[in-house]
């Protein structure tokens, strides 16, 4: 398990040269090791109880459509743009209205980057 001692060290480093004193730094280093055990302890048993990004879902894979659209709505950029994804296989198309161009493009090239997707179909509106 040296990954996690190592990994441990890399976050309490960072926080001594922020300033943390010697109490926080031993406060932080007892859980850490906790953490590490409860880590070693669950990869020893060979169950890792994980859960999944959609709230529960035991781990399963969200489907093309739901990445695409989450991609989208998690943007910063684009969180507020109505965009609807629609998707038929491995193609998606975008539909709605977006207020630039400069958005348009970024919708399209965050769908296009989107593992699974072939081809992204534009019919995104851009007022005049």
């Amino acid at each position: 398990m040296g990954r996690l001692r190592k990994t441990g060290l890399l976050i309490c480093l960072p926080l001594l040269a922020c300033g943390c004193t010697n109490q926080d730094v031993d406060i932080l280093g007892r859980l850490g090791g906790k953490l590490r055990q409860k880590a070693e302890a669950l990869l020893a048993s060979g169950t890792i109880p994980l859960i999944g990004w959609q709230g529960g879902s035991g781990g399963a894979e969200p489907s093309l459509e739901a990445r695409v659209a989450s991609r989208l709505r998690w943007d910063m950029l684009l969180a507020d743009q109505p965009i609807q994804v629609h998707v038929a296989g491995s193609v998606v198309e975008l539909r709605g209205q977006v207020k630039t161009h400069d958005l348009r493009h970024r919708a399209v090239d965050l769908a296009q980057m989107t593992q699974g997707v072939e081809l992204v179909k534009d019919e995104l509106e851009v007022p005049q």
